[in-house]
């Protein structure tokens, strides 16, 4: 364990794989990762007042971040959602991705959630402490030959809770087409029943049925006053209507326990434009998928990071509890 003032910094193992924990020894807040999972985040405690409420809900035992096909807290590099057929072509050349989403026939999701991250360091300020996760991709995977740095940065701040700040670097010779995107399931009480949803200024995205982007966006706002989750079905796509300040802030309310989870994400260009929904058949928890770009932006463009060699995306994202 490493100790500082207020945080401390601690590695142990879940089922046999590294894991690694920052604290609050002031309030008792945690986040917990995996490196060997792709810096995947497993879970996280964040306090109101006195009280400490868990509200990711994660995995504990390493054969389920191998085998369980809900992707809970995946980091979606180099695309998130889908790219159909596996297929896309990319100045001048046609690329073909392993399938992963054989019903749909789709490449899903990336490729990230088994890469091995390496800690690069840990950092403590007054009212903070930082660790920064790293992986250099040298085009292992068969489709995506371009190779790419990522650095994760994740924060336990005293005041404005959790955040996450990913970084990526074209380190090729070439362009290179990227996406971004993370996967957490959000869990507050026993059901998200008894939870209410509000979006900043959004709009549907027309899916068909194999999940691919019909090009139609639906013109009316949606949820922009709360609305009770209860018997709610969302499997479903929104893309945030720009706004001013450059965040977009979502919130999951329960009323019962009066309490708020606020998801701040970056928006505007080559940032978290598109946010996907997903509630599953045992409504006990809501995914909530920042994505800087469409479903299939491989093949469409739309919202499409093309980084020359040398440049960096930068993309942050902060939860918090009022």
């Amino acid at each position: 364990m490493r100790g500082f003032a207020m945080f401390t910094f601690e590695q142990d193992t879940l089922d046999g794989a590294v894991r690694l924990q920052l604290t609050n020894t002031k309030t008792g807040e945690r986040v917990t990762f995996m490196p060997e999972f792709g810096g995947n985040v497993n879970s996280l405690i964040l306090a109101k007042g006195k009280k400490l409420y868990p509200i990711i809900q994660g995995y504990k035992k390493r054969s389920d971040f191998i085998s369980d096909q809900h992707c809970k807290s995946w980091h979606l590099i180099p695309f998130p959602h889908r790219v159909k057929d596996g297929q896309y072509f990319f100045q001048d050349h046609v690329y073909q991705l392993p399938i992963n989403e054989a019903d749909r026939h789709h490449a899903r999701h990336g490729f990230y959630a088994h890469r091995h991250l390496q800690i690069e360091s840990v950092r403590e300020e007054a009212d903070s402490i930082s660790l920064r996760l790293g992986d250099k991709y040298l085009g292992e995977i068969p489709g995506y030959p371009f190779l790419f740095r990522t650095d994760i940065t994740y924060t336990l701040h005293a005041e404005r809770g959790f955040i996450c700040t990913t970084e990526i670097k074209n380190i090729d010779t070439n362009t290179m087409p990227l996406g971004a995107g993370w996967h957490p399931y959000f869990k507050i009480g026993g059901s998200v029943d008894e939870l209410m949803l509000r979006l900043p200024t959004a709009y549907k995205v027309e899916l068909d049925q194999r999940m691919l982007p019909t090009g139609m966006l639906d013109e009316t706002p949606a949820f922009q006053d709360f609305v009770a989750l209860r018997g709610l079905r969302l499997d479903t796509l929104f893309q945030f209507a720009p706004h001013d300040d450059g965040i977009a802030a979502l919130e999951l309310y329960h009323p019962q326990l009066n309490l708020r989870l606020q998801f701040g994400l970056e928006i505007g260009p080559q940032k978290y434009n598109f946010i996907y929904l997903y509630i599953p058949p045992s409504r006990d928890a809501i995914a909530v998928n920042p994505m800087t770009c469409n479903s299939d932006a491989f093949n469409s463009g739309e919202g499409l990071i093309v980084l020359a060699s040398g440049e960096t995306f930068r993309g942050t994202c902060g939860i918090r509890l009022a």
